[in-house]
């Protein structure tokens, strides 16, 4: 056991990712802390999907991903930071209303549950 863990830190590569991991960790702990306080946990959940579609329609358009997905996403921060502002239901209530409201909705494509009897 201690010579895997000696091998391991003797690999220049793989100590510098054990030190990207402990710091990214670092970071999202704190985020994490205050976006759950500030109750907009769901930022993550939106931000993520905006990033997945951003990336997709990169591929799809032979663009390179990143530089297409981060201004996207950082500008869908924003976006959803200032809709904030001025919404009656404040935190994560208005994203996911939002987000789910947006899936079912009809005329983009989704669906909706109606509550009449069919014969």
């Amino acid at each position: 056991m201690g010579d895997i863990i000696s091998a391991f830190f003797s690999t220049p590569i793989l100590f510098r990712a054990l030190v990207v991991g402990i710091l990214v960790s670092l970071c999202a702990a704190l985020l994490g802390v205050s976006l759950v306080l500030k109750r907009y946990s769901m930022i993550g959940d939106g931000l993520s999907h905006v990033g997945f579609g951003a990336l997709a329609i990169a591929a799809v358009m032979n663009w390179a991903p990143m530089a297409v997905a981060v201004p996207v996403v950082i500008a869908a921060a924003f976006l959803l930071l200032r809709i904030s502002g001025s919404s009656k239901i404040k935190g994560d209530s208005r994203d996911s209303a939002y987000i789910h409201g947006r899936a079912c909705d009809r005329r983009n494509g989704g669906f909706t549950v109606r509550n009449e009897q069919r014969p």
